[in-house]
């Protein structure tokens, strides 16, 4: 996909975040970032896996950071 990158490469993958926070948006952008830094969940998203396999490849990448589970921040929001 065309883009205008600033490395002049084409895109590949796009990622749309909306959050109901600038602190949420924040958060959920800190976290993709560190999951795309991991080559198994970046497989996962180059290879354009299913909603399955993305899941399992973020919470599996997540669980090796140490960071909060993303099911537990996502659903502490929708019961707000």
């Amino acid at each position: 996909m065309e883009f205008g990158s600033l490395d002049g490469l084409p895109v590949g993958i796009l990622f749309i975040v909306i959050s109901p926070t600038m602190r949420e948006h924040v958060f959920l952008i800190s976290k993709l970032s560190f999951l795309l830094d991991k080559p198994e969940f970046r497989r996962v998203i180059d290879r354009q896996g299913n909603r399955d396999e993305i899941l399992k490849g973020a919470r599996k990448a997540v669980s090796l950071l140490r960071l909060p589970p993303l099911k537990s921040k996502l659903k502490k929001q929708s019961q707000v």
